[in-house]
């Protein structure tokens, strides 16, 4: 198993960062997201609006190419910023996980897994939910990193579609198989 590390997007290297903007913004283009990757408070700050916190997935590299330093290349990255209260939850700060993106070459590996699993372990830190909205598809994935998946009873989504999943510190210490480490 390759080695790897989830960081803040301002800890991370520069190079990391500007590939983390490239593969969020090939991803999302409309979003804007990948910009907030290469600002100077990179990972605070999104129109200065809301908190905000981006997330870098480096992984190392055998061979020492220039895409990271010291032999670090950037496979992923995503972003969790403030969004509104959560139902039943009044009171709690409610981060949203958007942009989750790992490189087309660094899939199948378990990069996405320890990208969302560490980026949510720091996330709650500072938010006390973290909410994800996915494709149907992705409900087992996030579960398996600690999400619990919230029916759409009474949401304004189409069940058929999407789905909402919700991390809190207690769902990711229960997870069974969860490591929060990079």
């Amino acid at each position: 198993m390759p080695s790897r590390r989830v960081a803040r997007a301002e800890d991370a290297s520069s190079a990391a960062r500007a590939r983390a903007a490239t593969l969020v913004d090939a991803r999302w283009p409309r979003r804007g997201d990948g910009r907030g990757f290469t600002g100077a408070r990179a990972a605070r700050e999104r129109d200065g609006a809301t908190r905000c916190a981006r997330f870098v997935l480096e992984v190392a590299s055998d061979d020492n190419d220039d895409e990271g330093d010291e032999g670090w290349r950037c496979a992923g990255a995503c972003v969790v910023e403030d969004s509104c209260a959560v139902r039943g939850r009044e009171g709690a700060r409610n981060g949203m996980m958007r942009s989750v993106v790992v490189d087309d070459a660094m899939r199948r590996r378990g990069h996405g897994a320890a990208l969302v699993r560490r980026a949510t372990a720091l996330a709650l830190a500072e938010w006390d939910v973290v909410t994800v909205w996915c494709e149907k598809g992705l409900v087992k994935f996030y579960e398996s990193c600690g999400y619990v998946y919230e029916p759409a009873k009474g949401r304004r989504y189409a069940e058929d579609d999407e789905a909402v999943l919700r991390a809190t510190r207690d769902s990711v210490r229960d997870a069974r198989g969860i490591s929060t480490g990079g």
